[in-house]
């Protein structure tokens, strides 16, 4: 499954991340995107 992340009142389709990479990963999408 896939999950949408909301930035600057957008949705943004992110591919799906396992588990154990997926706070790790969301932190650096919310560097680069915001």
């Amino acid at each position: 499954e896939c999950f949408l992340f909301e930035v600057s009142n957008s949705l943004v389709n992110i591919q799906c991340l396992q588990e154990e990479e997926y706070q790790q990963d969301l932190i650096e999408i919310k560097r680069i995107l915001i």
